[in-house]
């Protein structure tokens, strides 16, 4: 996908039928961590390529990722970030199996009152609109 000769990439959405930029407010920016051009930039993102980190460049990067990964208080930090992760994950998950199945429900013909006495006004709402 992207030219390996590039570190950065600005992306600008443009609508491809009508040449319109997208302007939504966000400001997404691409870094290829493959590329080694001889930035700066390129010797940061290689740091986040490795398992240990030991760049005398970037000492505070350096610290913090031996502590997140190497010491009591960061190895609690990232359990409890992937915990949260874990959870979003499995609510995502039941929310789409809950919307799936009132999907089936009103194609199966069932009232919109019989389906209420197990799911929530918004999740048939959502199902209506077809988001999965």
């Amino acid at each position: 996908m992207f030219d390996r000769g590039r570190t950065i990439y600005h992306v600008e959405n443009v609508i491809r039928e009508i040449g319109d930029q997208v302007d939504d407010g966000l400001h997404r920016i691409f870094v290829n961590t493959v590329c080694n051009d001889g930035s700066e930039i390129a010797d940061l993102m290689s740091c986040f390529t490795q398992k240990q980190v030991n760049n005398p460049k970037f000492p505070v990067f350096t610290r913090r990722m031996n502590e997140l990964k190497n010491e009591e208080g960061g190895l609690n930090i990232m359990c409890e970030v992937m915990q949260k992760y874990e959870q979003i994950a499995a609510e995502d998950a039941a929310k789409k199996v809950r919307i799936e199945a009132i999907q089936n429900m009103i194609e199966l013909g069932l009232s919109e009152e019989k389906i209420l006495t197990k799911y929530t006004k918004e999740e048939y709402e959502e199902a209506q609109r077809g988001n999965c």
